[in-house]
């Protein structure tokens, strides 16, 4: 079967294909190409990347010249990115989505997450970052609304970060994109479905 013929359903419908192309540590243009290249010929059709991977811009850069090659849309692959830490609050989330749709080449992103619970230089458990995250979810979901983010979700959230998302938030996360395997069960997330 197909890697591109396994998806999901988030909590708001969207389809999310079960099975994506990682991209964090590939650097530089040539590469890039060569590996998402590799990627869409094996039937990858979802690209998962974040700002603090510093490889947006080339992703976007391949993805223009490479989805023709396949005759395939924009639609038909599934890009996934995700706030720094440095971006969050009111005021800088905006901006950052903005950047990102810009250094991707495209008018939207299929799910965008706070890639951390804290911000930069702020412990997670910090009043402050409690703040911090209702203001970056609300303008998540402002950006949502105006279809930037078909999708919005979390990453390395613990399950105390997202009862308090649950708090306050009208839109739900799609995601909570997190570490899980044999050696790092966190089962805790998993009987409580927080992932």
């Amino acid at each position: 079967m197909a890697c591109s013929s396994l998806t999901i359903a988030l909590n708001n419908g969207v389809q999310m294909p079960m099975i994506g192309f990682g991209t964090f540590t590939i650097q530089g243009q040539s590469l890039i190409t060569k590996v998402l290249d590799a990627a869409l010929a094996s039937g990858y059709r979802s690209i998962d990347t974040a700002c603090v991977y510093r490889n947006e811009t080339e992703i976007g850069r391949a993805l223009k010249d490479l989805l023709p090659k396949y005759k395939l849309q924009r639609s038909d692959v599934f890009i996934t990115s995700k706030l720094a830490p440095s971006d969050h609050g009111k005021e800088r989330v905006r901006q950052a989505v903005l950047d990102s749709l810009n250094r991707l080449n495209t008018p939207y992103l299929d799910l965008y997450l706070i890639h951390w619970p804290g911000a930069s230089r702020i412990a997670s458990q910090s009043p402050s970052n409690k703040n911090l995250r209702i203001e970056t979810w609300l303008e998540l979901e402002k950006l949502q609304k105006e279809g930037k983010l078909r999708s919005i979700g979390v990453s390395n959230f613990l399950e105390s970060h997202l009862k308090e998302l649950f708090a306050f938030c009208t839109i739900k996360p799609a995601v909570n994109q997190v570490e899980l395997h044999p050696h790092f069960p966190q089962k805790e997330l998993v009987v409580n479905k927080l992932v």
